[in-house]
C-alpha cells in the first residue's frame, strides 16, 4: 500500500510542476527594431502581463542594469541595481516582501577607487524608513560609519562619527518639529565639548570634565564657571522698551555684586529714577490742569 501512495504522490508533484511550468511565458524586449540589443528578459503568468519569477534588464551597451524577482506582478525578493559597466558592480540591493521594502537596503559608492565600499544603508519596514546610516567612502575603512539616524515614534535618534571611529555627536529630537531634546558633542580624541539637556547648553573645558559656560534657552541667561565654580552670570532684561544686560558676580556661590546696564552704559536704576520723575511731573501737571488752570481762566 505504501509504495502506491509514494507513486501517486510522485505523479501529483510531476503533474503540478508541468501545469505550473506551462503557466509561465518568457518575455524578451529589445532596444532596437532589429531585435539584436536585448533590453529585458523575464517571465509572466501565461495570458497575463503579470511578471512572475526572475527579471533581468540590460542597458543599451549590453551591461546588466537590474535584476529582480516578482510574485504575481509585484516585487518579492531581492531587487539589485547595477552601475551598468563591464564589471557588473552592484549599485544597490533592496529587499521586497509583497511589493514593499522590508529589511536592509545597501547602496555602494560611485567612487571607482572604492567600488565595494558601502555608501549608505537603509532599514525599512513595510516601506517605512526606520533607520539610515551613512558611511565614510574609504577603501581602508569600508564600513566606518559617518552618520546614523533612527526613527522611533515621534523621536529621532542621531549619531555622528569622526573618521577615526570616535563619536563626534549624538542628538535626540522631535521628528516633525526639529526641536532638540538633548545632544552631546565630542572632540576627535573622545572628550566631551558641549551638551544640551532640558533647554540648558553646557560648554566644557578642554579637559572635557569641567563646565566653563552654561546657557539657559528659556531665560537666555549665561553662566560662567572657573574650576567648576560659578563666577559670573549675564541675563538680558527689557524694561520700559529698553534692553539691558544684568551682570552678577559670584563668590563661593553667593552674589557679591549686581549691575544692570544697556549697551551705552545707562543703568536700569537711572531709568527707574527718570520714569519716577516723569510720573511725578505728570501728576503735578494733571493737578495744575484740574485746579489751577480753571481758576486762571476765570480771572
Amino acid at each position: 500500500m505504501k509504495p502506491k501512495i509514494i507513486l501517486l504522490s510522485y505523479f501529483i508533484i510531476l503533474f503540478t510542476n508541468n501545469v505550473y511550468s506551462q503557466r509561465l511565458e518568457v518575455i524578451r524586449t529589445y532596444w532596437d527594431w532589429s531585435r539584436t540589443q536585448l533590453h529585458e528578459i523575464y517571465t509572466v503568468i501565461a495570458g497575463t502581463p503579470k511578471k512572475h519569477g526572475f527579471y533581468k534588464e540590460y542597458n543599451q551597451v549590453g551591461a546588466l542594469w537590474n535584476t529582480a524577482h516578482y510574485k504575481r506582478g509585484i516585487l518579492h525578493g531581492q531587487y539589485v541595481q547595477y552601475f551598468g559597466g563591464e564589471s557588473d558592480d552592484i549599485c544597490c540591493i533592496t529587499n521586497y516582501v509583497n511589493g514593499k521594502k522590508n529589511g536592509k537596503e545597501i547602496s555602494y559608492s560611485w567612487d571607482f577607487n572604492c567600488s565595494n565600499c558601502i555608501s549608505h544603508t537603509c532599514i525599512y519596514k513595510d516601506d517605512d524608513l526606520i533607520e539610515y546610516t551613512d558611511y565614510y567612502v574609504n577603501p581602508k575603512k569600508s564600513e566606518q560609519k559617518k552618520h546614523n539616524v533612527k526613527f522611533a515614534g515621534e523621536k529621532v535618534y542621531e549619531t555622528w562619527w569622526y573618521e577615526n571611529g570616535n563619536i563626534e555627536a549624538t542628538q535626540v529630537s522631535l521628528h516633525y518639529t526639529d526641536s532638540i531634546i538633548s545632544s552631546s558633542y565630542y572632540s576627535e580624541d573622545g572628550k566631551i565639548k558641549s551638551t544640551i539637556e532640558n533647554n540648558v547648553y553646557n560648554y566644557y573645558d578642554e579637559d572635557g570634565i569641567n563646565i566653563i559656560r552654561k546657557e539657559y534657552k528659556t531665560t537666555r541667561t549665561t553662566e560662567f564657571y572657573q574650576n567648576g565654580e560659578l563666577i559670573k552670570s549675564i541675563r538680558p532684561i527689557n524694561e520700559g522698551g529698553y534692553n539691558f544686560m544684568e551682570t552678577k558676580i559670584y563668590k563661593n556661590g553667593e552674589v557679591v555684586s549686581t549691575e544692570t546696564k544697556d549697551e551705552n552704559g545707562y543703568s536700569i536704576e537711572n531709568l527707574r529714577k527718570d520714569q519716577k520723575l516723569a510720573e511725578q511731573y505728570d501728576e503735578l501737571y494733571n493737578l495744575y490742569e484740574e485746579r489751577v488752570s480753571p481758576y486762571l481762566d476765570s480771572i
